[in-house]
């Protein structure tokens, strides 16, 4: 049976290896440029001999390659080897060269490329890997590229703002059915937790939002349910789940709901007071009568986007 920490290692490695499964073709050569998929599924391998992660046939600058990708989120000072046994294995069967890449989403210690192996001062074998970590590359670049396929693993970026973030999250929305749009925030949810490039204040932020817009998903996060099922069991050890006590309860939930609406509002004044400090007075009194959270989690980044002065007030006028 696996432990709880090789659990959510293994919870993350398939999270990801399914996000490859669904979005190759278009995450690739983002990930490895001048790379373009010849198909767009796994290379169907013994992996009795060979467990390797992903395995792919591509074109690297219009030449035919094999791509092995191995998704790391666990510690392994020793993986290079695996590796190379891999490339190896791959280059015998294929007869094609071998790019072998090594995705690390969360920030850790890494192999340094190249491997060399040396007998004494003689050069031996010199073989070059790739290493990309997720916490290397800027968010912005991604999003800016409306990289649709690499919006979930955003949170784990450089730059990963909440501003950013929500805004991923609106357009990812727009963007897949329900249940491609689960996958995506399953992946989204996971990086957020364990990103180490956010700050805890942006990271509290994009997680109200995800609750205000997406509660059909976050009722079903392991996490949150075990955090309500531990606060039910603290209120029944102290006696306090009857009828009386569940009126409070509503209202205390009444009372976090009023938290994001003003968390929300707040939100708008940041920007407008960094953008266009002059209407700060009258954007106090438009948000006060705004009682919508999405509608203002929409507003922040259309004033974020807004050219001028004038643009900003038809903003803040016709909500």
């Amino acid at each position: 049976m696996a432990k709880p920490g090789q659990k959510r290692v293994q919870q993350y490695d398939g999270s990801l290896k399914a996000l490859f499964g669904e979005e190759a073709e278009e995450m690739i050569p983002y990930l490895v440029p001048g790379t373009q998929l010849l198909t767009d599924h796994n290379i169907e391998i013994d992996r009795t001999t060979l467990k390797a992660d992903l395995v792919y046939n591509i074109l690297r600058y219009g030449l035919p390659h094999i791509l092995n990708m191995e998704l790391q989120t666990k510690k392994d000072k020793l993986i290079y080897l695996r590796l190379l046994q891999y490339h190896v294995n791959l280059h015998e069967k294929y007869q094609l060269p071998v790019l072998s890449v090594i995705l690390y989403p969360f920030e850790q210690e890494v192999p340094e490329p190249p491997f060399r192996e040396w007998s004494g001062d003689d050069l031996l074998m010199f073989w070059h890997y790739e290493v990309i970590g997720l916490y290397n590359l800027e968010a912005e670049r991604f999003y800016s590229q409306q990289a649709y396929s690499m919006y979930s693993l955003l949170p784990a970026m450089k730059g990963a703002t909440a501003p950013l973030l929500i805004q991923t999250l609106y357009d990812l929305r727009e963007r897949y059915p329900n249940q491609k749009m689960r996958h995506h925030l399953d992946r989204f949810w996971k990086m957020l937790q364990k990103s180490v490039t956010i700050t805890d204040e942006d990271r509290f932020r994009v997680e109200e939002e995800m609750k205000m817009q997406f509660d059909w998903f976050i009722d079903t996060v392991p996490q949150v349910i075990e955090r309500v099922q531990q606060a039910e069991r603290r209120g029944e050890e102290r006696g306090e789940i009857r009828g009386e006590e569940r009126g409070e309860a509503r209202g205390e939930a009444r009372g976090e709901a009023r938290g994001k609406l003003e968390l929300a509002r707040q939100l708008v004044l940041e920007v407008v007071q960094r953008r266009f400090p002059t209407l700060i007075g009258f954007a106090q009194t438009q948000v006060a009568s705004m009682t919508q959270p999405a509608h203002l989690s929409k507003l922040v980044f259309d004033l974020m986007e807004a050219p001028d002065e004038i643009a900003a007030i038809h903003l803040l006028a016709t909500q």
